[in-house]
């Protein structure tokens, strides 16, 4: 398509995209920005040129494209989404707040985008010391996890929230949850063990931090807890 007509503005952009999908990078930012020149108010084309250098580490590149595409299309969620995370890579919290909102009230059902906002309330209100904003962020992850019941990271970081707001029996649900769905690692099994110590629920706890140690040895919060559960339990 673009051989017979260099100066076609979709043909260009579906190649681009079609080699992005495929990891060639630099033939892709060739084309789409072809596809640009000629059309410089292709949304869709600043999308997928963001994509792009989000994909090259070039973040602040990427935020003018998404911009941009936000420019063309103000309807379009993914653009706000892409732009919130941008946002909160760079520790713009209250920036990344306001474009992962926008994608919602967009598409309440955007699972990512409910995911990255409550990711987001929970840093915002740990730079901040402001626990409202964690609150809020509990109940984003309580929705991600609604509309996607599976993905094991959603429920792990939901458990992070818990624990930190000292929840820790919805903590343990939340962390044995996720270790069931495949998140086998040494912090899956560590965070658990946390919570389960908050209950005085010692001997699971022990048996946590153990599977956590057979995962990652030189784990020392692990071994600095488990060293003081058997230092200070009567049995």
């Amino acid at each position: 398509s673009v051989r017979l007509d260099p100066h076609y503005p979709a043909g260009q952009f579906n190649l681009g995209t079609a080699l992005l999908t495929c990891g060639r990078l630099d033939e892709a930012a060739r084309h789409l920005a072809l596809a640009l020149q000629d059309s410089p108010g292709y949304g869709m084309a600043h999308n997928n040129m963001g994509v792009l250098l989000v994909k090259q580490g070039r973040g602040t590149e990427a935020g003018h494209h998404f911009v941009e595409a936000i420019r063309a299309d103000p309807d379009n969620p993914r653009a706000y989404f892409n732009l919130g995370t941008v946002f909160l890579n760079l520790a713009k919290y209250d920036e990344a707040i306001e474009q992962f909102s926008k994608a919602l009230r967009l598409q309440p059902d955007y699972v990512m985008a409910r995911f990255n906002l409550a990711l987001a309330l929970v840093k915002a209100g740990r730079s901040d010391r402001a626990q409202p904003l964690i609150a809020e962020a509990l109940l984003h992850f309580a929705e991600a996890v609604h509309l996607d019941p599976t993905n094991a990271e959603y429920r792990f970081n939901f458990g992070l929230a818990l624990l930190e707001q000292n929840k820790p029996s919805d903590a343990e649900e939340q962390f044995a949850r996720a270790l069931q769905l495949g998140r086998d690692d040494a912090a899956t099994h560590y965070r658990l063990a946390l919570a389960l110590e908050q209950q005085r629920k010692s001997k699971e706890a022990i048996a946590q931090f153990r599977a956590a140690l057979r995962l990652k040895s030189d784990f020392p919060e692990v071994l600095n807890r488990l060293a003081w559960i058997l230092s200070s339990e009567p049995d």
